[in-house]
């Protein structure tokens, strides 16, 4: 019975999305903002992130042609990424590995309660 739990977990699971471990400068941070804060993050995330993840998050905006790697689809990192993650990776960004990316890093642009506000907004993709 395990195993088949085990097997119907890594078969459906998160899509294939795998994630690298979240640095423990990071580790266990969670959004300190409600859902409240999604209308700023959305008006923050159209201005810096849209044109690259596109407005509802799919990595497939107006300016990600010739992006290697192609910019990061939201909708499928929020099924397995916890709020420590989403805020790593968008205060940190830039040659971050394993992502190596030409997303610029958010901190010291935005505030820590901006970037909040940008996850509570991504966190809303569908």
């Amino acid at each position: 019975m395990v195993f088949i739990v085990i097997l119907i977990l890594t078969v459906c699971g998160n899509g294939g999305t795998k994630l690298p471990a979240v640095p423990s400068d990071y580790v266990g941070k969670t959004n300190p903002l409600g859902q409240d804060a999604a209308a700023a993050g959305k008006a923050l995330y159209d201005e810096r992130c849209a044109s690259c993840h596109e407005a509802a998050g799919a990595g497939d905006g107006p300016a990600d042609s010739g992006l290697d790697p192609k910019p990061a689809n939201w909708i499928e990192v929020v099924k397995v990424a916890g709020d420590d993650f989403l805020f790593w990776r968008i205060s940190e960004s830039r040659g971050l590995a394993p992502f190596n990316s030409e997303m610029p890093a958010q901190k010291g642009i935005l505030t820590k309660e901006q970037i909040w506000q940008v996850v509570t907004s991504i966190k809303s993709f569908k």
